[in-house]
């Protein structure tokens, strides 16, 4: 079962994506057109599934031998991959060659090519399915061909970047990269809201989302100010967010060894597979934990990388939308001047120093803080293993070993630490809750990311379940704006 053809190219796909620095949203797109070619592939051996982007010619059962199933499957996912990394061919190319297969086979069946059911090869298969999926997803607006930059420049920070003051409190605002160069973060993918989803809808998805309290003022009302010019309400509103940005300098103030494993286990940064890639990972866990055969791992990948997808999707046109401050930029600007107690950085321990000077344990993101990433990526992913195994169980841990810290290596933790999770939506909220130690999140970026992750579950699982039953429901709600 270690063999089984699914794994294998999830494992390729994951080998390019830590090599190629990989973005969240990006991988995301990456994981669900991979596994949707692998599906359509294995639809054309299944006796009643509907393909998503290709018109499935069945072929008979005769054909259904595992053999051809993992040839044809195999031709998609290289295809798809190869596009999708061009400088990592030789890594799919070994792939193919470890599985005995000739990657100049090229021919596809069409219109140009009528062939019969009976006739079609796994090769023809593979490279049709894949061919279809490549042509439909170069029109929804990701701009792959443009190594995914926005087609337009209209999104610009309403906030100068770092060292500016800054302009509105509750937006974001660029940090400084580096004072040498003067190089300041940039938005990552402010058009992504709008790239081509699976089934997620704004109107209708994003309906329910309880956005983040906002400060009632563009500047901050000090003490000594006439504070009477807030009404009952926006006092209301600067005591929230007030609260809001002392629970997280109360998180830095109480790191240990246990909430520093679990920021840095679970911060999937450069280099790394990211959110989507890791949840993968976990995937995988699941399916040699149960044994799955092909036809599983083809349905589960699928409906797995289509939830990651829309989580992406969905998630970043809040971002964009709210434009929302992150906790650095909110609480050197709230608590400017005021003395706090907090992490004071490497091998520091906690510090008493003007607020101004706090920063997170982890490195903040280039893009706005509503809602989390994390939390709407694992909340998505957790919903979708849960309703494919029939259970929450997960039962599934790891060890972070003594002094393995990248920010404190050598200090931390002191010993190894064991990070285990009873179900999958343990896993999604210890996700979630990294952010918040990590000091990159409020606790509503993560509450309302996990609702919405879960609600997109729920609908792509519905949607994925028409695919493989072969009853396509037609979807009469329009409210996509």
């Amino acid at each position: 079962m270690n063999d089984n053809i699914v794994l294998r190219w999830n494992t390729a796909l994951l080998q390019a994506v830590r090599a190629t620095s990989g973005k969240p949203p990006v991988v995301a797109r990456h994981v669900a057109m991979v596994h949707t070619a692998i599906y359509d592939a294995w639809a054309h051996y299944d006796k009643v599934a509907t393909g998503v982007y290709t018109r499935i010619r069945r072929v008979p059962a005769p054909q259904h031998l595992e053999k051809n199933i993992t040839r044809a499957v195999s031709y998609a996912a290289y295809r798809v991959l190869c596009d999708l990394f061009p400088g990592q061919t030789a890594l799919f190319d070994g792939l193919m060659c470890t599985l005995g297969y000739n990657t100049q086979v090229s021919g596809r069946y069409d219109e140009q090519n009528p062939a019969q059911a009976a006739d079609l090869t796994p090769e023809q298969i593979g490279n049709t399915v894949a061919f279809n999926l490549l042509v439909s997803r170069r029109q929804d607006n990701s701009n792959q061909a443009g190594n995914y930059e926005p087609l337009d420049k209209d999104y610009q920070p309403v906030n100068a970047p770092q060292p500016a003051r800054v302009k509105d409190i509750n937006h974001w605002q660029p940090l400084l990269l580096d004072k040498k160069t003067g190089a300041v973060q940039q938005f990552l993918y402010p058009h992504w809201g709008w790239v081509t989803p699976f089934v997620f809808k704004p109107g209708r998805d994003l309906n329910e989302v309880q956005l983040p309290v906002k400060y009632p003022r563009e500047q901050v009302i000090r003490p000594d100010e006439d504070e009477d010019t807030l009404t009952n309400a926006e006092k209301l509103q600067a005591k929230t967010f007030e609260i809001n940005c002392q629970n997280i300098l109360d998180l830095s103030r109480g790191l240990n060894d246990s909430t520093k494993a679990i920021a840095e286990y679970w911060a999937d940064g450069p280099g790394s597979e990211t959110p989507p890639g890791h949840w993968c990972l976990l995937a995988r866990n699941v399916s040699l934990r149960d044994c799955m055969d092909t036809a599983d791992n083809v349905k589960m990948f699928f409906a797995l990388g289509n939830a990651l997808l829309d989580a992406g999707i969905a998630c970043w046109r809040l971002k964009v939308e709210n434009d929302y401050c992150r906790p650095v930029s909110a609480i050197h600007t709230l608590f400017e001047g005021n003395e706090k107690v907090f992490w004071g950085g490497p091998y520091l321990g906690n510090v008493c120093q003007p607020a101004e000077t706090w920063r997170s344990y982890l490195a903040t993101p280039p893009f706005a803080e509503f809602p989390s990433g994390h939390s709407t990526f694992s909340s998505a992913a957790a919903s979708i293993l849960r309703l494919y195994t029939g259970s929450n169980f997960f039962g599934m841990e790891t060890t972070v070993p003594a002094g393995s810290s990248k920010v404190e290596p050598g200090l931390t933790p002191s010993s190894d630490i064991t990070l285990e999770w009873q179900g999958f939506s343990d896993a999604a909220e210890q996700a979630g809750y990294s952010r918040l130690v990590g000091g990159i999140h409020f606790s509503n970026a993560n509450e309302e990311g996990q609702k919405l992750g879960n609600k997109l579950a729920a609908l792509v699982w519905g949607k994925v379940q028409q695919y493989w039953n072969g009853v396509i429901v037609a979807d009469n709600d329009d409210s996509d704006c």
